[in-house]
């Protein structure tokens, strides 16, 4: 439902108030909202896929079952938000949305530390340029933070 109401800055904030004031996994409470709530159409960009959204959400009520994929953790997923709102074709490449060969945002962004470490750290020691370099995790979690801030 957050995703409903992303398009509507004050429908959002109305319904991040509402779920703080009432028990969440209290699907009726969340379902009387969303009935009362509808957005208004006429004012949004992308109209189809608010509506099909919208469609989910009532198919849901009846079913608790819906057809949208959802992938709690997707791994690029920041990049892959990132490259689809700045239409940048590099970035994209590197999500895999339109290379054909697979490649690994994390290996790309390692491969580069150790040069932007020298260049732009102070006081640095052979041995954490060493873990910061090759840990894969370490750079995983920071690019997925940088790219949901």
């Amino acid at each position: 439902m957050q995703a409903y109401y992303a398009c509507d800055q004050d429908r959002s904030t109305l319904f991040n108030i509402y779920i703080t004031k009432n028990n969440i996994s209290d699907k009726k409470l969340l379902f009387d909202f969303f009935h009362n709530n509808y957005l208004d159409f006429t004012k949004i960009k992308n109209t189809l896929y608010f509506l099909y959204l919208r469609v989910e959400l009532l198919k849901t009520e009846k079913v608790n079952k819906t057809d949208v994929n959802i992938e709690i953790d997707q791994t690029i997923s920041g990049i892959v938000f990132l490259s689809l709102l700045l239409r940048d074709k590099i970035m994209s490449k590197a999500a895999n949305l339109i290379s054909p060969e697979k490649s690994c945002p994390y290996i790309f962004v390692m491969s580069h530390f150790e040069e932007f470490a020298y260049n732009n750290m102070t006081n640095l020691s052979k041995t954490a340029i060493d873990f910061l370099k090759n840990n894969r995790k370490l750079h995983k979690y920071a690019l997925m933070c940088y790219t949901h801030l």
